[in-house]
Protein backbone atom coordinates (compact mmCIF):
# COMPACT_ATOMS: atom_id res chain seq x y z
CA UNK A 1 0.00 0.00 0.00
CA UNK A 2 2.78 2.42 0.88
CA UNK A 3 4.47 1.74 -2.45
CA UNK A 4 1.28 2.64 -4.27
CA UNK A 5 0.92 5.85 -2.26
CA UNK A 6 4.55 6.78 -2.90
CA UNK A 7 4.10 6.25 -6.60
CA UNK A 8 0.90 8.27 -6.61
CA UNK A 9 2.78 11.25 -5.16
CA UNK A 10 4.54 11.78 -8.49
CA UNK A 11 1.19 12.51 -10.11
CA UNK A 12 0.90 15.72 -8.04
CA UNK A 13 3.53 17.75 -9.95
CA UNK A 14 2.45 16.11 -13.24
CA UNK A 15 -1.09 17.39 -12.66
CA UNK A 16 0.27 20.91 -12.13
CA UNK A 17 2.36 20.58 -15.26
CA UNK A 18 -0.50 19.51 -17.52
CA UNK A 19 -3.65 21.08 -16.12
CA UNK A 20 -2.66 24.27 -14.31
CA UNK A 21 -1.44 27.64 -15.49
CA UNK A 22 1.57 29.70 -14.56
CA UNK A 23 0.11 31.33 -11.45
CA UNK A 24 -1.17 28.08 -9.93
CA UNK A 25 2.15 26.33 -10.63
CA UNK A 26 3.57 28.21 -7.62
CA UNK A 27 1.69 25.64 -5.54
CA UNK A 28 3.42 22.63 -7.10
CA UNK A 29 6.37 22.29 -4.65
CA UNK A 30 4.18 22.82 -1.58
CA UNK A 31 1.49 20.44 -2.80
CA UNK A 32 4.12 17.78 -3.48
CA UNK A 33 5.71 18.22 -0.05
CA UNK A 34 2.33 18.28 1.69
CA UNK A 35 1.30 15.08 -0.09
CA UNK A 36 4.52 13.32 0.93
CA UNK A 37 4.10 14.44 4.52
CA UNK A 38 0.52 13.18 4.59
CA UNK A 39 1.77 9.77 3.42
CA UNK A 40 4.34 9.89 6.23
CA UNK A 41 1.57 10.79 8.67
CA UNK A 42 -0.49 7.79 7.52
CA UNK A 43 2.34 5.33 8.10
CA UNK A 44 5.28 6.54 10.14
CA UNK A 45 6.88 3.10 10.13
CA UNK A 46 7.93 3.55 6.50
CA UNK A 47 8.66 7.28 6.01
CA UNK A 48 8.93 8.27 2.33
CA UNK A 49 12.08 10.34 2.81
CA UNK A 50 13.70 9.86 -0.59
CA UNK A 51 10.35 9.96 -2.38
CA UNK A 52 9.37 13.13 -0.51
CA UNK A 53 12.48 15.01 -1.58
CA UNK A 54 12.27 13.65 -5.12
CA UNK A 55 8.63 14.54 -5.68
CA UNK A 56 9.13 17.99 -4.14
CA UNK A 57 12.09 18.57 -6.44
CA UNK A 58 9.89 17.58 -9.37
CA UNK A 59 7.30 20.08 -8.17
CA UNK A 60 9.98 22.78 -8.06
CA UNK A 61 11.01 21.91 -11.62
CA UNK A 62 7.39 22.26 -12.74
CA UNK A 63 7.09 25.67 -11.06
CA UNK A 64 10.36 26.80 -12.65
CA UNK A 65 9.33 25.44 -16.07
CA UNK A 66 6.04 27.30 -15.91
CA UNK A 67 7.88 30.45 -14.76
CA UNK A 68 5.50 30.61 -11.81
CA UNK A 69 5.62 33.74 -9.66
CA UNK A 70 7.69 33.31 -6.47
CA UNK A 71 8.48 29.72 -7.43
CA UNK A 72 11.82 29.95 -5.63
CA UNK A 73 10.20 31.00 -2.33
CA UNK A 74 7.59 28.26 -2.63
CA UNK A 75 10.41 25.76 -3.20
CA UNK A 76 12.34 26.94 -0.14
CA UNK A 77 9.21 26.65 2.01
CA UNK A 78 8.41 23.15 0.74
CA UNK A 79 11.91 21.80 1.32
CA UNK A 80 12.08 23.61 4.65
CA UNK A 81 8.98 21.80 5.91
CA UNK A 82 10.40 18.45 4.81
CA UNK A 83 13.76 19.17 6.39
CA UNK A 84 12.16 20.25 9.67
CA UNK A 85 10.25 16.97 10.03
CA UNK A 86 13.28 14.95 8.94
CA UNK A 87 15.50 16.71 11.48
CA UNK A 88 13.04 16.14 14.30
CA UNK A 89 12.87 12.46 13.42
CA UNK A 90 16.64 12.03 13.31
CA UNK A 91 17.19 13.92 16.55
CA UNK A 92 14.76 11.56 18.21
CA UNK A 93 16.80 8.71 16.69
CA UNK A 94 13.73 7.19 15.21
CA UNK A 95 11.68 7.53 12.05
CA UNK A 96 8.38 8.40 13.61
CA UNK A 97 8.07 11.96 14.89
CA UNK A 98 4.65 12.61 16.35
CA UNK A 99 1.78 12.53 13.93
CA UNK A 100 0.89 16.05 14.98
CA UNK A 101 4.32 17.31 13.92
CA UNK A 102 4.06 15.71 10.50
CA UNK A 103 0.49 16.91 9.96
CA UNK A 104 1.39 20.45 11.05
CA UNK A 105 4.27 20.50 8.57
CA UNK A 106 1.98 19.30 5.76
CA UNK A 107 -0.54 22.04 6.53
CA UNK A 108 2.24 24.63 6.76
CA UNK A 109 3.69 23.59 3.40
CA UNK A 110 0.28 23.88 1.76
CA UNK A 111 -0.74 27.16 3.38
CA UNK A 112 2.59 28.95 3.00
CA UNK A 113 2.91 28.09 -0.67
CA UNK A 114 -0.72 29.12 -1.13
CA UNK A 115 0.32 32.47 0.35
CA UNK A 116 3.14 32.66 -2.23
CA UNK A 117 0.70 31.93 -5.02
CA UNK A 118 -1.71 34.57 -3.77
CA UNK A 119 1.02 37.19 -3.39
CA UNK A 120 2.56 36.47 -6.77
CA UNK A 121 -0.65 36.28 -8.78
CA UNK A 122 -2.84 38.90 -7.11
CA UNK A 123 -3.96 41.48 -9.62
CA UNK A 124 -4.37 45.16 -8.89
CA UNK A 125 -7.14 47.35 -10.33
CA UNK A 126 -6.17 48.92 -13.64
CA UNK A 127 -6.73 52.44 -12.34
CA UNK A 128 -9.71 53.58 -14.42
CA UNK A 129 -12.56 52.53 -12.15
CA UNK A 130 -15.39 50.95 -14.12
CA UNK A 131 -14.75 51.85 -17.77
CA UNK A 132 -17.73 53.21 -19.69
CA UNK A 133 -16.10 53.30 -23.15
CA UNK A 134 -14.01 50.31 -24.25
CA UNK A 135 -11.97 49.59 -27.36
CA UNK A 136 -10.92 46.00 -28.07
CA UNK A 137 -8.12 45.22 -30.53
CA UNK A 138 -7.62 41.56 -31.38
CA UNK A 139 -7.88 38.65 -33.78
CA UNK A 140 -10.36 35.77 -34.10
CA UNK A 141 -10.05 35.00 -30.39
CA UNK A 142 -12.10 38.18 -30.02
CA UNK A 143 -13.93 38.60 -33.32
CA UNK A 144 -14.66 34.93 -33.92
CA UNK A 145 -15.02 33.88 -37.55
CA UNK A 146 -17.93 33.41 -39.97
CA UNK A 147 -19.86 30.24 -39.29
CA UNK A 148 -18.43 29.59 -35.82
CA UNK A 149 -21.93 29.46 -34.36
CA UNK A 150 -21.21 32.05 -31.65
CA UNK A 151 -23.66 34.95 -31.57
CA UNK A 152 -22.24 36.97 -28.67
CA UNK A 153 -18.51 37.11 -28.01
CA UNK A 154 -16.47 38.00 -24.95
CA UNK A 155 -16.00 41.68 -25.78
CA UNK A 156 -19.75 42.19 -26.19
CA UNK A 157 -20.43 40.23 -23.00
CA UNK A 158 -17.88 42.33 -21.11
CA UNK A 159 -19.37 45.59 -22.36
CA UNK A 160 -22.85 44.39 -21.44
CA UNK A 161 -21.80 43.37 -17.93
CA UNK A 162 -19.99 46.68 -17.36
CA UNK A 163 -22.80 48.67 -18.98
CA UNK A 164 -20.18 50.20 -21.29
CA UNK A 165 -20.13 51.19 -24.96
CA UNK A 166 -17.79 49.18 -27.15
CA UNK A 167 -15.72 49.70 -30.29
CA UNK A 168 -14.48 46.32 -31.50
CA UNK A 169 -11.47 46.57 -33.83
CA UNK A 170 -10.69 42.86 -33.84
CA UNK A 171 -10.33 41.03 -37.15
CA UNK A 172 -9.84 37.31 -37.93
CA UNK A 173 -6.29 36.36 -38.84
CA UNK A 174 -4.67 39.55 -37.59
CA UNK A 175 -1.11 39.36 -36.33
CA UNK A 176 0.68 41.96 -34.26
CA UNK A 177 1.97 43.47 -37.49
CA UNK A 178 -1.14 43.36 -39.71
CA UNK A 179 -3.32 44.74 -36.93
CA UNK A 180 -1.05 47.79 -36.75
CA UNK A 181 -1.50 48.34 -40.47
CA UNK A 182 -5.25 48.17 -39.99
CA UNK A 183 -4.91 50.62 -37.10
CA UNK A 184 -2.89 53.04 -39.22
CA UNK A 185 -5.26 52.81 -42.18
CA UNK A 186 -8.61 52.94 -40.39
CA UNK A 187 -8.42 54.40 -36.94
CA UNK A 188 -5.08 55.37 -35.46
CA UNK A 189 -5.07 57.97 -32.69
CA UNK A 190 -7.24 60.33 -34.76
CA UNK A 191 -10.69 58.80 -34.44
CA UNK A 192 -11.77 55.82 -32.31
CA UNK A 193 -15.43 55.69 -33.26
CA UNK A 194 -16.30 56.82 -36.80
CA UNK A 195 -19.90 57.38 -35.75
CA UNK A 196 -18.91 59.71 -32.88
CA UNK A 197 -15.73 61.68 -33.67
CA UNK A 198 -15.46 62.99 -30.10
CA UNK A 199 -15.70 59.51 -28.58
CA UNK A 200 -12.65 58.62 -26.45
CA UNK A 201 -12.10 55.29 -24.65
CA UNK A 202 -11.60 54.83 -20.93
CA UNK A 203 -9.82 51.55 -21.65
CA UNK A 204 -8.20 49.83 -24.62
CA UNK A 205 -7.92 46.03 -24.35
CA UNK A 206 -5.35 44.37 -26.61
CA UNK A 207 -5.42 40.61 -27.21
CA UNK A 208 -3.01 39.87 -30.04
CA UNK A 209 -0.20 37.50 -30.87
CA UNK A 210 -1.98 34.18 -31.23
CA UNK A 211 -1.53 34.12 -35.00
CA UNK A 212 2.15 35.01 -34.61
CA UNK A 213 2.49 31.93 -32.40
CA UNK A 214 0.55 29.73 -34.85
CA UNK A 215 2.93 30.87 -37.60
CA UNK A 216 5.84 29.87 -35.37
CA UNK A 217 7.39 33.31 -35.46
CA UNK A 218 10.36 33.78 -33.18
CA UNK A 219 10.30 35.44 -29.79
CA UNK A 220 12.11 38.44 -31.27
CA UNK A 221 9.33 39.03 -33.81
CA UNK A 222 6.68 38.89 -31.08
CA UNK A 223 8.67 41.24 -28.85
CA UNK A 224 9.09 43.72 -31.71
CA UNK A 225 5.38 43.61 -32.57
CA UNK A 226 4.40 44.24 -28.96
CA UNK A 227 6.83 47.16 -28.67
CA UNK A 228 5.44 48.76 -31.83
CA UNK A 229 1.89 48.44 -30.52
CA UNK A 230 2.97 49.90 -27.21
CA UNK A 231 4.41 52.96 -28.94
CA UNK A 232 1.20 53.53 -30.93
CA UNK A 233 -0.98 53.23 -27.85
CA UNK A 234 1.22 55.49 -25.76
CA UNK A 235 0.95 58.17 -28.43
CA UNK A 236 -2.83 57.78 -28.27
CA UNK A 237 -2.76 58.54 -24.50
CA UNK A 238 -4.92 55.51 -23.79
CA UNK A 239 -5.31 53.39 -20.68
CA UNK A 240 -4.37 49.92 -21.86
CA UNK A 241 -4.92 46.37 -20.64
CA UNK A 242 -2.58 43.98 -22.45
CA UNK A 243 -3.61 40.32 -22.31
CA UNK A 244 -0.99 37.58 -22.63
CA UNK A 245 -1.38 34.67 -25.04
CA UNK A 246 -0.13 31.17 -24.16
CA UNK A 247 2.25 29.35 -26.47
CA UNK A 248 3.47 25.86 -25.63
CA UNK A 249 1.75 24.17 -22.67
CA UNK A 250 5.00 23.41 -20.83
CA UNK A 251 8.19 25.41 -21.45
CA UNK A 252 6.54 28.30 -23.29
CA UNK A 253 9.09 30.13 -25.47
CA UNK A 254 6.84 33.20 -25.52
CA UNK A 255 6.24 33.35 -21.77
CA UNK A 256 6.82 36.78 -20.28
CA UNK A 257 6.76 38.70 -23.58
CA UNK A 258 3.40 40.38 -22.94
CA UNK A 259 4.15 41.04 -19.29
CA UNK A 260 7.48 42.64 -20.10
CA UNK A 261 5.92 44.79 -22.83
CA UNK A 262 3.20 45.94 -20.43
CA UNK A 263 5.73 46.82 -17.71
CA UNK A 264 7.97 48.74 -20.10
CA UNK A 265 5.04 50.73 -21.48
CA UNK A 266 3.30 51.26 -18.14
CA UNK A 267 0.21 49.30 -19.20
CA UNK A 268 -1.96 47.05 -17.09
CA UNK A 269 -1.45 43.34 -17.75
CA UNK A 270 -3.50 40.15 -17.57
CA UNK A 271 -1.55 36.90 -17.70
CA UNK A 272 -2.26 34.07 -20.11
CA UNK A 273 -3.68 31.61 -17.57
CA UNK A 274 -7.34 32.33 -18.36
CA UNK A 275 -6.81 31.61 -22.05
CA UNK A 276 -4.74 28.55 -21.22
CA UNK A 277 -7.63 27.14 -19.20
CA UNK A 278 -9.97 27.73 -22.13
CA UNK A 279 -7.64 25.96 -24.56
CA UNK A 280 -7.29 22.99 -22.22
CA UNK A 281 -11.07 22.54 -22.01
CA UNK A 282 -12.99 20.89 -24.84
CA UNK A 283 -16.17 22.31 -23.31
CA UNK A 284 -15.02 25.89 -23.94
CA UNK A 285 -13.46 25.54 -27.39
CA UNK A 286 -14.53 24.73 -30.91
CA UNK A 287 -13.07 21.70 -32.71
CA UNK A 288 -9.39 22.34 -33.20
CA UNK A 289 -9.06 23.84 -29.70
CA UNK A 290 -7.82 27.27 -30.86
CA UNK A 291 -11.11 29.22 -30.89
CA UNK A 292 -13.64 29.91 -28.17
CA UNK A 293 -17.18 28.58 -28.25
CA UNK A 294 -20.08 30.33 -26.52
CA UNK A 295 -19.11 28.93 -23.10
CA UNK A 296 -15.49 29.96 -23.66
CA UNK A 297 -16.51 33.53 -24.50
CA UNK A 298 -18.68 33.70 -21.37
CA UNK A 299 -15.85 32.39 -19.19
CA UNK A 300 -13.21 34.66 -20.70
CA UNK A 301 -15.42 37.75 -20.42
CA UNK A 302 -15.81 37.03 -16.71
CA UNK A 303 -12.04 36.68 -16.25
CA UNK A 304 -11.37 39.99 -18.02
CA UNK A 305 -14.04 41.69 -15.91
CA UNK A 306 -12.43 40.31 -12.75
CA UNK A 307 -9.04 41.58 -13.89
CA UNK A 308 -10.47 45.05 -14.51
CA UNK A 309 -11.94 45.01 -11.01
CA UNK A 310 -8.65 43.82 -9.50
CA UNK A 311 -10.03 40.52 -8.25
Amino acid sequence: MMMILKGALFFIPIIFLVFFGRAEATLAPGAAAAGALLVWWLDTEEPPRITAYAVTLLGAVVAFTKEAPLWWLATIIAFGCLYAVDTIARRQRRDDPSGGTVLAAAVAAALLTLGCQYAGARATPIGVGTPQRIVVIGDSLTSGFPGDGVSVRWAQILARDLNASLVDLSFPGDTLQSSRQRWDNRIGPRRWNPEEPAWQPDLVIVLLGGNNILRREGRGSVDAGLRQWAEDLKQANANVLLIGVPGAPFRDPYAGAWERAAQEAGFAYMNEDALRRVFLSSSMTLPGRIHLNAAGHEYFALQVKRRIEGI
